[in-house]
């Protein structure tokens, strides 16, 4: 059996593989803004709350020495200190100052001194403030004005809290942001798409129409339209391979079918004389070589030319199409003392395509005479799938176990020696476009073949 192509098939396969599973353009967007909205947030967040204790600070300095200003002028004037209330209280003297400020307030005779206090239910600021004043009584003391205010920010602040705030701009990142998404997925994957429309025309077979291919202008950003540049000239080059190799399969095709018609009349002029008994079973296999060599033709076009068309499907005798095969290619055994052990029952039927299955079993049958050396080959099938298994003893034994199919396939060693003719990269070709599965693998010294149909 041939095992040549295993390692052409799965570079081959390499090459063909989709990447699947990436994250979409939308999501990518999408997600990334959201984060970039949260961290805008946070830092907006992070940001009013600071300011707005700095301006607290600032301005709560700013009133405490206007209000000991006051008191003080006050004070000069003969009157007594204001009344307390629960934003504002006055106090002369330390003396006078309620003990939960005594401990941390900080006193200087020449400098007022501002000091912060943080309560459970409220917070304070309390400015030691030196008199400068020519009633005896009051010199050398010292004003006390407290300022209190309420833990909860809505008691002070005008308008919308520091909670709310940051909530507002929470939502609003967030609307933002998909919007922002919005628009930049619609405005990157409309170019985006142009260009996957240009690598899709390579599948329809329509890139020789220049109609179909995107503009410069639906591709909008420079760096897609030199990507489109480039992959329309890859795919124009294909293009162009692919059509010459096409002309080169049909000229090849022409100038096979000349000597087949030429060879198939002169054995019709033979069959109309009388020829000697002895002949007339070489004229009868050269015959059979002949059909299948156009059968042959014409199952490598319509391979090549890429050619899906239905083939009506009709009953084969798998045990005749067998035997025959073998009897064809007895000329193949290296040694006469190989056994051939054909399993197939004479009523065994398969409806499917004779062309290609005659192909397949004929190349399956001959690789395994022609790589056959000793022990035997055993043919088997059932109304699902034929097998074929032989034995095998390569030159070097290096490699003992070999495994591959139609779908994936890897070899510890390549084997290019191991093949003849076609090869079993014909056979999983035609078994790939009729939708067939074909495997193969190798144990040791036994090579199996087995086609699912």
């Amino acid at each position: 059996m041939n095992t040549e192509q295993s390692k052409n098939k799965h570079t081959t396969q390499a090459h063909a593989t989709q990447l699947t599973g990436g994250e979409t353009l939308r999501s990518y967007l999408r997600n990334y803004l959201i984060i970039l909205g949260l961290l805008f947030t946070a830092i907006f967040g992070i940001g009013i709350s600071t300011t707005y204790q700095w301006g607290l600070h600032d301005t709560s300095e700013f009133y405490l020495i206007h209000d000991a200003e006051t008191v003080e002028y006050i004070l000069n004037q003969g009157e007594s200190l204001p009344e307390n209330d629960s934003f504002r209280q006055n106090y002369l003297g330390l003396e006078n100052l309620p003990e939960i400020y005594h401990d941390k307030v900080k006193i200087n005779q020449q400098t007022p001194l501002i000091t912060y206090f943080k309560r459970e239910q409220q917070f304070d600021y309390v400015i030691a403030y030196p008199l400068a004043t020519d009633r005896v009584e009051l010199q050398n003391k010292m004003l006390f004005v407290v300022h209190s205010f309420d833990n909860d920010e809505s008691a002070d602040i005008p308008g919308l809290t520091i909670s709310q705030l940051v909530l507002i701009s929470s939502l609003v990142a967030i609307v933002f942001a998909f919007l922002t998404a919005s628009l930049i997925y619609k405005t990157v994957t409309r170019a985006v798409k142009s260009l996957l429309t240009l690598s899709q025309l390579t599948e329809d077979n329509q890139v020789q129409n220049p109609t179909l291919a995107p503009c410069h202008k639906e591709l909008r950003f420079s760096e897609l339209q030199d990507i489109g540049d480039k992959l329309q000239d890859s795919i124009a080059n294909i293009q162009a391979f692919t059509e010459r190799e096409k002309s080169f399969i049909r000229s090849l095709s022409h100038e096979l079918r000349t000597p087949m018609a030429i060879v198939s009349a002169a054995i019709d002029i033979l069959d109309k004389k009388s020829l000697p008994d002895d002949i007339q079973p070489k004229l009868t296999k050269i015959r059979h070589a002949n059909q299948k060599m156009i059968a042959l033709s014409d199952t490598l076009l319509r391979l090549w030319q890429n050619e899906n068309q239905s083939v009506s499907s009709q009953p084969i005798a798998l045990h005749q199409l067998v035997t025959e095969a073998i009897e064809n290619n007895q000329y193949l055994k290296v040694n006469g003392e190989v056994e051939i052990v054909n399993r197939i029952s004479p009523e065994q039927i398969a409806t499917v395509n004779r062309q290609a299955f005659d192909v397949i079993i004929n190349n399956l049958v001959k690789n395994a005479m022609q790589y056959t050396t000793q022990g035997k080959i055993e043919i088997d099938a059932r109304d699902n799938y034929f097998e074929i298994s032989n034995n095998y003893l390569p030159n070097n034994s290096e490699c003992d176990h070999t495994t591959s199919n139609n779908k994936s396939g890897q070899n510890k060693k390549d084997r290019s020696d191991y093949g003849f003719g076609l090869g079993l990269y014909i056979v999983e070709k035609i078994a790939g476009q009729q939708s067939w599965k074909f495997e193969h693998q190798q144990l040791k010294d036994k090579f199996t073949a087995r086609l699912s149909f």
